[in-house]
């Protein structure tokens, strides 16, 4: 776990096992400023406005002792444009659904089990469910990897080093199409 991430002792929400009983718990989670901002520092976003979650623990016929945990997570955010690194505002609404099923006693490691088809079982951790984890992790799942602003230019970008200096220090006038083509301009100045 990150030092500065939700899942600092101080902000962990662990749900016991023994909270759970035959029915199960609903749990409706608002993120307080303190965790926002260690989680906004961990993901590397500009502003983490708001983050919810309303999750269903309940157990699992999937496996003995399993539980299922399913519920929505909702967030507002900004991340970094890739190309003009403006603010990218977004809201977030996702479905998450994770299937917890205790380790064999004689394991040493843990292990993931495919029960049906697409769901992978998480291992369940003796302390109980880190419900702080559980929603950060959704979360960086949920972010866009390549955020970009709606005014940012469409296409390949180019790099423009300014007017190469040739050997007798006349200017060419020819600009870089590229990094790696000022990165080329310099090996053939060295």
């Amino acid at each position: 776990m990150s030092a500065d991430g939700p899942a600092d002792a101080g902000s962990r929400r662990l749900i016991a096992l023994d909270e759970l009983g035959p029915r199960g718990l609903t749990l409706e989670i608002e993120f307080a400023a303190a965790e926002r901002d260690a989680l906004k520092r961990r993901l590397d976003l500009l502003a983490l406005e708001q983050l919810a979650a309303a999750l269903r623990f309940e157990p699992a016929d999937d496996a003995e002792g399993a539980i299922r945990v399913s519920g929505t997570i909702r967030a507002r955010l900004a991340q970094n444009c890739v190309v003009t690194l403006e603010p990218v505002p977004r809201t977030l609404s996702e479905s998450v659904s994770v299937l917890y099923t205790p380790l064999p006693e004689d394991s040493a490691e843990a292990e993931v089990e495919v029960l049906a088809e697409g769901d992978e079982a998480e291992p369940l951790p003796a302390e109980g469910i880190d419900v702080s984890e559980l929603v950060a992790e959704h979360l960086a799942l949920f972010l866009d990897p390549y955020p970009r602003h709606p005014d940012a230019p469409d296409g390949p970008l180019t790099y423009s080093a300014g007017e190469e200096e040739s050997e007798n220090g006349e200017s060419s006038g020819e600009a870089a199409a590229g990094p790696f083509a000022a990165l080329g301009q310099l090996k053939s100045k060295l």
